[in-house]
């Protein structure tokens, strides 16, 4: 296939799915279709939903949801290599993607740092070994109008995952009041 990945046009790859190892044609990008992100929940002995779901061959999700009243409060946090980020979100059914946790807005967190973002762009960054509290950060998403991720102790809830494993979440050792 002339003008594809190695023939003489470097800006140019096969694309394929991961899933099945077929390869389609050529593409302008890179692009690698990622394994499917549908969630399987396991209900856990609190009644709350977990789930891992892998999103390519280097990186997973781990996410748990309660239910509160007629709402499912969810935390997904995500794992690459060594980075680990979550957020947290509000759905009226059990999510059934992963994919819905992909947002730039409202609260998020990665181990060392957190921050406030609306419209993809950071309002506020904090990436002192001091966590903001709960209060500031539903404050700041209220007083600032920013929809999106929840506010939550997201690096805490990092912490602990980190010196453990993803599946942590899905335990004992985390549980709503936690968060």
């Amino acid at each position: 296939m002339r003008g594809c990945w190695g023939e003489g046009n470097p800006s140019k790859s096969f694309s394929f799915a991961a899933t099945s190892g077929v390869v389609f044609g050529c593409s302008e990008a890179p692009k690698v279709e990622l394994v499917d992100r549908k969630i399987e929940w396991s209900k856990l002995f609190d009644g709350s939903l977990f789930s891992i779901v892998r999103r390519d061959e280097s990186s997973e999700a781990a996410i748990r949801c309660w239910k509160v009243r007629s709402l499912y409060d969810c935390v997904s946090v995500r794992k690459h290599a060594q980075s680990y980020w979550a957020v947290r979100k509000e759905f009226s059914a059990p999510p059934v993607s992963e994919d819905v946790f992909d947002v730039g807005d409202g609260y998020m967190c990665e181990r060392k740092m957190e921050w406030i973002a609306s419209h993809s762009d950071i309002l506020v960054k904090n990436a002192s070994d001091i966590e903001w509290s709960n209060d500031y950060k539903s404050r700041f998403l209220q007083d600032n109008n920013v929809s999106g991720g929840k506010a939550f102790m997201c690096r805490s809830l990092l912490r602990k995952l980190f010196i453990n494993s993803l599946r942590t979440l899905g335990t004992t050792a985390v549980s709503r009041d936690d968060i």
